[in-house]
């Protein structure tokens, strides 16, 4: 008895013996060993959401300028077929500034007191008169011997006058800002918020003669930009550390092929690229150096693009949601939020957008 109870204790601890070796060295053994289990990563990213503007009744609008309160201007077809200027936010939507007017409105640049200024072009049956700022208090008021661009937020405003580019620090102090040559011509077309400004000026003596984009500030007075290589360069955008966008040719002269620039009082002029060869415009450009434009597809239409020192130049078409029936073909301006706004095609018709940032997280599986 006590040997079989002997025998069978020898068998218990083998068998725990052998259990216990295969459970400590299952894992090693694993089928999943050559292919283990990979680890999923989070990647943050930015896309953005898609609002239709709509019309002031007409067929078609577009944006042209967004301030920090998230208002936008621009102007949209009347059922007359006019252009009016409009001032849409989220809670008012879309208001005519001027319903009676008879003229096609421009309204280029809001600031922060959600004051307006704009260029107009002859409507039917009408007077000429090329300019026009707007306030909520005041309303529209129109000049027929200057030109007003765009206005900062101490009120400062700029543009032409008597073929000069100039700078109102009210609209009775005029100052003539100088020119890149002796003719003395050129046109103001930005002012940042400490009184910089971007424009444009011949820059010889003589035809053929392409126009320099130009920054001014007080302490320096006139600076030419120079070209991306060609004979011309175009200003449209300018943001409060003296950063300046526009387009310029890489060569062929005034006409040959375009590309978006970035310049700077440090690294000058830099070719911000284009797609497909195509030529490129940079329109607008926030305090974080985040440029928006677009490549011109072919006349009146475009793809609107988005540049960054991160990740380059970007096809916004790409960052939206690609079920939403949009192609957005411009982008005009961007504010310090991030806020876009520009032309599209929504459902095959032309319409002002407004693009909101929106982080989401991806679920990614990087390879092994």
């Amino acid at each position: 008895m006590k040997r079989q109870l002997v025998i069978y204790l020898s068998i218990a601890l083998a068998t725990i013996g052998i259990i216990i070796l295969v459970t400590s060295k299952a894992p090693l053994v694993s089928p999943n060993t050559r292919n283990p289990t990979p680890k999923t990563e989070v990647r943050r990213a930015i896309l953005y959401s898609v609002t239709d503007l709509g019309t002031l009744g007409g067929t078609e609008s577009d944006a042209y300028s967004i301030n920090e309160l998230g208002q936008v201007v621009g102007n949209s077809l009347t059922p007359e077929g006019y252009k009016h200027a409009f001032l849409w936010d989220k809670t008012k939507g879309m208001q005519d500034l001027d319903p009676d007017t008879k003229l096609d409105l421009y309204p280029w640049n809001i600031n922060n007191l959600s004051q307006v200024v704009g260029v107009s072009e002859l409507g039917k049956d009408t007077d000429y008169k090329p300019s026009f700022l707007w306030d909520g208090t005041r309303g529209m008021r129109y000049w027929s011997d200057r030109l007003l661009v765009d206005i900062n937020d101490a009120g400062q405003i700029v543009g032409q006058f008597d073929g000069r580019a100039t700078l109102w620090n009210n609209l009775n102090d005029v100052q003539n800002l100088g020119s890149l040559n002796k003719k003395g011509e050129g046109r103001a077309g930005r002012i940042n918020n400490v009184g910089q400004v971007a424009g444009s000026s011949y820059s010889c003596q003589k035809w053929p003669c392409g126009g320099h984009g130009f920054f001014w500030d007080e302490e320096t007075g006139m600076t030419d930009l120079g070209t991306l290589g060609s004979n011309d360069s175009w200003v449209y955008g300018i943001n409060d550390l003296g950063q300046v966008v526009g387009s310029s040719p890489i060569k062929g002269g005034f006409y040959g092929e375009r590309r978006a620039f970035l310049w700077d009082k440090t690294r000058g002029m830099q070719n911000l690229g284009t797609f497909d060869d195509k030529d490129s415009y940079a329109r607008g450009i926030n305090n974080l150096g985040r440029v928006v434009g677009r490549v011109e597809d072919e006349p009146f239409d475009g793809v609107a693009f988005l540049w960054d020192k991160t990740r380059g130049l970007q096809d916004l078409n790409n960052l939206i949601d690609p079920q939403a029936g949009w192609k957005l073909a411009r982008a005009h301006e961007i504010n310090e939020r991030g806020w876009i706004v520009g032309t599209g095609w929504f459902n095959g018709n032309k319409r002002a957008f407004l693009l909101t940032p929106k982080v989401i997280d991806i679920l990614t599986t990087p390879p092994f």
